[in-house]
């Protein structure tokens, strides 16, 4: 049988914050089951943990000479 990860385990897992992921869509997050007999205890499985990160697509590192600037504060020029 698979163990069960609570939201603080997949917190752990993701390295983010549980309260991060209690604010994110459902569909943004690994499929979870809710418990029988709870309306709110929502478990994940962790063989379907690593399935969704394995599906994840991985990003591209943006190179140090990228023209793309990134929005904020402007520079002052001297």
């Amino acid at each position: 049988m698979d163990s069960l990860l609570t939201i603080h385990d997949l917190a752990r897992i993701l390295r983010v914050s549980h309260r991060t992921l209690q604010n994110r869509k459902p569909e943004d997050l690994p499929p979870s089951i809710t418990l029988p007999g709870t309306k709110r205890a929502r478990r994940w499985r962790e063989r379907d943990v690593t399935q969704w990160l394995l599906g994840l697509p991985t990003s591209n590192p943006v190179s140090a000479n990228s023209s793309v600037r990134r929005p904020g504060r402007p520079r002052r020029v001297v």
